[in-house]
């Protein structure tokens, strides 16, 4: 089973996402979280950590994860947990960094809905994790 740990990094009420490179293996193209996969022996925060410094170039405070959700695709990704962590606080400005994302943007939740994303599933994350 795959596990990954994911950040809703909020600033101002919106939150911010990725574009996938269309090149990557999960999601290829679509808009989504940003974070990934635990190393072997990695805790979903250090994994968060790490990942967000390679992918964002920031350094965030990571606490306890806000939800656990399932892999949405398991039929064609296999079974899989996502650990989502609200981010508020960072050292850095978020740049694209490793080639992972084509792009980034901070979005509301009504503008968020109007992308195509990973997994429509997001949406509900936003909410709930906005309040």
């Amino acid at each position: 089973m795959r596990l990954a740990a994911c950040a809703l990094i909020v600033r101002d009420g919106r939150v911010l996402l990725g574009r996938r490179a269309v090149a990557r293996a999960y999601y290829p193209g679509v808009w989504d979280l940003f974070g990934g996969h635990l190393l072997p022996g990695e805790s979903p925060a250090t994994a968060l950590r790490r990942e967000l410094a390679e992918e964002l170039g920031i350094e965030a405070e990571v606490g306890a994860a806000a939800m656990v959700v399932a892999e949405p695709d398991p039929g064609r990704h296999g079974p899989g947990t996502f650990h989502v962590f609200r981010i508020d606080h960072w050292r850095g400005e978020p740049a694209l960094r490793g080639g992972e994302h084509t792009q980034l943007g901070w979005f509301s939740r009504d503008e968020a809905a109007a992308l195509e994303l990973a997994d429509p599933a997001i949406l509900g994350v936003i909410g709930r994790l906005l309040r």
